[in-house]
């Protein structure tokens, strides 16, 4: 799978025997647009747009106070941005598909935009504890549904439609999948086995629709320890390995996370200049501030 070149990602005009041709918007959609790392992307996206480009962001999460503030963050940045929030349960697999349908019924047919960022980056912790501690099979089929099957589907229903797009506009159509990804899908953690297979299989199944898709490319991306609610719940879990529990409690106390901020733009900079393999695994701690891939 080679490397995609997609640099100048939001160039919105160009010159045609002279004249300017007004080239047609972005599209960028991000799930767990409510908080957090997903809040950061988008707005790490947005904040990229030169004034002369236009972004249709599409947030998704389940709050909806979550998503407005977003969508308010976004607006203060005084690009041109037109933000949808979109509240919606992605782990309901009985209603992923009309959401989905309700997503992309949302915005133009995905052939008559320029650009197409999709980041699919919701997801929940899952049992924390020794595996043989995990209280029942219900608690795992919750898990898998919204982390593996949601996850995988959701994916794979863009990447169906990126590909039609591609082929009606013939290539012209440049679009990125993204995974937000996990040390935890390379490397196994006691008392964290749900989440670490979770981002395992995710990785591996992005992996693989890179490898049939050549057009669209494909980045999985780990973030890298980041100071979100997702950590503070490890921190007062008794259930966690204790060496684990140590690490993201003396990380937190010094200042040791990784600022949203900070790994959302290596994430964009590495978009932005195509400079990745599709299909690829790509840590935080890979990247330089500029996004060049300096680790492999």
């Amino acid at each position: 799978v080679g490397t995609c070149r997609l640099s100048l990602f939001f160039s919105q005009s160009s010159y045609t025997n002279g004249a300017i041709v007004v080239m047609a918007p972005t599209l960028l959609i991000v799930t767990g647009a409510s908080r957090g790392l997903g809040r950061a992307i988008a707005l790490s996206f947005c904040s990229s747009i030169p004034s002369s480009s236009t972004v249709e962001a599409v947030l998704i999460a389940r709050s909806k106070d979550g998503l407005d503030e977003t969508k308010a963050a976004i607006e203060k940045l005084g690009v041109n941005a037109q933000v949808t929030n979109h509240v919606m349960d992605l782990s309901n697999l009985d209603l992923l598909d009309s959401n989905v349908d309700t997503i992309i019924g949302g915005v133009k047919p995905f052939a008559q935009y320029e650009k197409i960022l999709v980041v699919n980056n919701a997801g929940s912790l899952g049992h924390v504890g020794p595996i043989n501690a995990m209280e029942s099979l219900e608690v795992m089929k919750e898990f898998t549904n919204f982390n593996v099957a949601s996850s995988f589907w959701f994916s794979t229903r863009f990447s169906k439609e990126i590909v039609a797009a591609k082929a009606e506009t013939k290539e012209d159509l440049s679009a990125v999948i993204i995974h937000i990804s996990s040390l935890c899908a390379v490397q196994p953690f006691a008392t964290m086995a749900s989440y670490c297979a979770g981002k395992a299989a995710n990785d591996m199944y992005h992996t693989t629709l890179a490898k049939e898709n050549p057009t669209v490319p494909i980045l999985n991306y780990a973030p890298g320890p980041l100071d979100t609610e997702m950590t503070t719940t490890l921190r007062s879990s008794d259930s966690l390995d204790r060496d684990l529990h140590s690490f993201f409690q003396s990380s937190h106390e010094k200042g040791e996370m990784v600022p949203l901020e900070k790994t959302s733009a290596r994430l964009v900079k590495l978009v932005l200049s195509g400079e990745f393999e599709s299909g690829a695994h790509v840590d935080y701690f890979d990247l330089d501030d500029d996004g060049k891939i300096v680790k492999k």
